[in-house]
């Protein structure tokens, strides 16, 4: 679930005044040539790291390294200030998990680091080190003051040398799970850990620390040592196994803390933490809080009030915590400064109180997955106008979506960017009514009893990046208007099976940006002539229960990252061309009850391919050692199946399941089966 925007904002700003220095662009242009010991180091380091996708390809010997991609020098003095190094997102790759990872850094950290004196910050983050320990020598970089370690896959104890930074202001330590499992409830599954915190205690200048995913469970000391930071702003301990049965310090106050989360940490209930009861009593003194997480780590206990004491707060996190009171707490309601309040997945139960109002400068409300019932407050959209994203997923509101829609009408409707009600128990028509909301981005309304034909009005969506109408009783076809949404990524029409009519390619127009669709079990036709090009490159198609045959759809060949496919039953009677085969490496396939014939040499994927119910013929195709699930039953294959367990016999298969049934086929089935 996205964080709203304001807190966003909040946060990066929050980030970025902890040290101006630490946190320069990058951008200008160094006036003076590097030095050459400094040169010599970074050509050391380079050496030792693993690099398959030549990321460091411009530090070359004899050339200057303050033009080096990654290295920012001083402008006067031409030493060496910043090695930023941070590896890309999987999310830039568009499923393509092998060229993100040779994106990635790894290898060993050479001690030449050491040589650069004056480096004030080192990013090696999002980058794969295999596990291997943190540089001990880390903490000989005595100059540093900005040190970013997070999701670069290190493991094993974090060393004490970092207490030597004594300069440092930020450390992202933020950690990763292990592959392999061990021990009791996650004592070890998390890949770095620490003893104890002592070491943290001598970094007086440090004001960011995240911890997040660092196992520290046996750090008795963390209360204490965080505890005595004077200049700590922010500090993520989320999912580290804190030990709340710990000596209290004798005042905790964290004086300059603002941005605080313990999420998935468990203060209270069952063998996780048997003898804590609630959100400890310290929680609340913390008054200089603007941001506090503590989602999935109550389980159980009750809403502490005295959270309404936090004057200071703007972003609060209380989700998945299935609290043991029947309703929301009405203080809450007093709490007119938060911009951010999560309080999903919580069985509340009961109504939603008039006075939800009163959040008046609430820019992110997530009440889903609760027992929520009733009807929303018709004055929440002319008091709530700072509303950008609202969450009522998961609740028994039993109404009508035009009721819901007109209390959210007024200011609401003019900077709404998300509106979910995932499964929420609404009915009657979607009228034009929704053109209103020219803001959203994402509209969820998937899982509900919404009928009647989906409204011409949704193409003035014109910010709409996912839409989500899937299982619900929409009648007729698309309206051509959805040709407008060019920012649209993803379309979520699934199981409506009363839509019937003709998708043109107009319904396509300007459909540049759709990464997916999924249409599936929606009985409509596609019309488009054969020489079509889609201004689309999809990763997932689904359009099973479509109507596109007899002919095999030829604008498939444009689609070139597509990875998903599902046009079962969709009344193809071709030859599969050989082109398709070739050009894709499926991870679910799907072609089965149609009448597709001719022979197949072999199958390639990674995980699913179903081919049954189809007039295939000829001997059984060859599969890749990836392929997981397969199913060729009732065709027309014929001839030995020995020769098709067997014509691998040195490869290690990942095929759990599959399925021959009604075939041809004849022999005996060998021993290397």
């Amino acid at each position: 679930m996205a964080s709203s925007v304001v807190y966003f904002g909040f946060y990066f700003f929050l980030v970025l005044c902890i040290n101006n220095s630490c946190f320069c662009s990058g951008s200008s242009k160094s006036q003076m040539s590097c030095i050459e010991s400094e040169r010599e180091a970074l050509l050391k380091f380079k050496q030792d790291l693993r690099d398959p996708s030549s990321r460091l390809g411009s530090w070359a010997d004899g050339s200057d390294c303050c033009k080096w991609s990654g290295i920012i020098c001083d402008n006067v003095t031409g030493h060496v200030h910043k090695l930023l190094l941070r590896g890309p997102s999987h999310f830039d790759f568009d499923g393509n998990y092998d060229a993100y990872e040779r994106a990635l850094l790894g290898g060993k950290v050479s001690p030449s680091l050491v040589e650069l004196k004056h480096l004030r910050r080192l990013d090696l983050s999002s980058n794969d080190f295999g596990a291997t320990p943190i540089p001990e020598f880390f903490g000989s970089l005595s100059s540093l003051r900005y040190l970013n370690l997070s999701h670069a896959q290190f493991g094993g104890v974090i060393p004490h040398q970092l207490g030597n930074l004594t300069h440092l202001r930020v450390l992202d330590l933020h950690g990763d799970w292990r592959d392999e499992t061990y021990g009791r409830f996650g004592e070890y599954q998390l890949a770095i850990y620490a003893k104890n915190l002592r070491w943290l205690s001598h970094l007086s200048s440090l004001q960011f620390l995240v911890m997040s995913y660092v196992n520290l469970s046996r750090a008795s000391d963390w209360l204490e040592v965080t505890n005595s930071l004077p200049s700590l702003t922010v500090l993520h301990l989320s999912s580290c196994l804190l030990n709340f049965n710990v000596p209290l310090p004798y005042h905790v106050n964290f004086s300059s803390l603002a941005v605080l989360d313990l999420s998935f940490n468990y203060f209270y209930g069952g063998s996780r933490s048997p003898s804590r009861q609630g959100i400890p009593e310290w929680i609340p003194n913390l008054r200089s809080l603007a941001s506090l997480d503590l989602s999935n780590a109550a389980y159980g206990s009750p809403i502490p009030e005295g959270i309404q004491n936090l004057t200071s707060l703007v972003h609060l996190d209380l989700s998945y915590n299935n609290f043991n009171t029947s309703s929301i707490p009405s203080w809450l309601y007093k709490m007119s400064h938060l911009n951010f309040l999560n309080l999903g997945y919580n069985n509340l139960g009961g109504t939603i109180s008039s006075h939800i109002t009163n959040l008046t400068s609430i820019s992110m409300l997530d009440l889903s997955n609760n027992d929520l019932e009733g009807k929303l407050p018709t004055s929440m959209g002319t008091r709530l106008c700072n509303l950008k994203e609202i969450h009522l997923s998961g609740n028994k509101w039993n109404q009508l979506i035009s009721q819901m829609l007109d209390s959210l009408s007024g200011c609401v409707s003019s900077n709404l960017e998300v509106l979910s009600i995932l499964h929420g128990q609404i009915y009657g028509q979607l009228t034009n009514q929704i053109g209103q909301f020219k803001t959203l981005t994402r509209l969820v309304l998937s899982e509900n009893m919404i009928s009647g034909p989906i409204p011409v009005s949704l193409g003035n969506l014109l910010s709409l990046r996912y839409l989500s109408l899937g299982f619900n009783h929409f009648n007729e076809t698309l309206p051509e208007s959805f040709g407008q949404l060019a920012k649209l990524e993803c379309l979520d029409i699934y199981g409506n099976e009363y839509m019937e009519g003709v998708v043109s390619e107009a319904h396509f127009a300007n459909s540049t940006r759709l990464r997916e669709l999924e249409a599936g079990r929606t009985p409509l036709t596609l019309d488009v002539r054969p020489s079509w090009l889609p201004p689309f490159q999809l990763v997932s198609l689904y359009m099973d229960s479509w109507h596109l045959g007899p002919s095999f759809p030829l604008w498939l060949r444009s689609q070139e990252n597509l990875s998903v496919l599902m046009l079962s039953n969709t009344s193809l009677e071709d030859v599969i061309p050989s082109w398709f085969w070739d050009s894709f490496v499926f991870s679910y396939l799907d072609l089965s009850h149609n009448q597709m014939n001719g022979r197949i040499k072999k199958l390639s994927g990674d995980s699913v391919i179903d081919l049954s119910h189809n007039r295939f013929e000829g001997p059984l195709p060859s599969i890749s050692s990836n392929v997981a699930r397969l199913d060729l039953s009732n065709n027309m294959f014929s001839g030995s199946v020995s020769q098709f367990l067997c014509n691998r016999p040195s490869e290690q298969m990942n095929l759990d399941t599959l399925d021959l049934q009604n075939n041809q086929l004849s022999g005996a089935i060998s021993n290397c089966w």
